[in-house]
């Protein structure tokens, strides 16, 4: 719990523990709390900025890890951050986050 809101954390081990080659261990995952929906990349025992920057690209015409359009998710908010790649704790865990329209549906409601 932080900021005394909980929170869900997925993570898939990419590259695992022992690294491949000169890459160090890299983790991608998918955090809710709150409203806030982040994607995230942790690139342990290293600064993931450069990992990060690698899932950031499109390649051969398909959309990178951090791009929110490829989800059917209520996260109609604006996209941060707005002004640099991406937000960080630290330099090994880096993310991109929405917020996200929170709708509650009753027994009554049409879906």
């Amino acid at each position: 719990m932080t900021r005394s809101l909980g929170m869900l954390d997925f993570k898939y081990p990419l590259i695992g523990s022992g690294g491949l080659g000169s890459i160090p261990p890299v983790t991608l995952g998918v955090q809710l709390q709150g409203n806030s929906f982040r994607l995230i990349v942790e690139c342990h025992d290293s600064d993931a900025s450069r990992v990060a920057d690698l899932f950031n690209q499109e390649s051969k015409a398909k959309p990178g890890w951090f791009d929110f359009g490829l989800l059917n998710l209520p996260c109609d908010g604006e996209e941060y951050p707005s002004k640099r790649d991406f937000n960080k704790f630290g330099t090994e865990f880096l993310y991109r986050s929405k917020k996200q329209t929170l709708r509650v549906l009753s027994e009554h409601s049409p879906r």
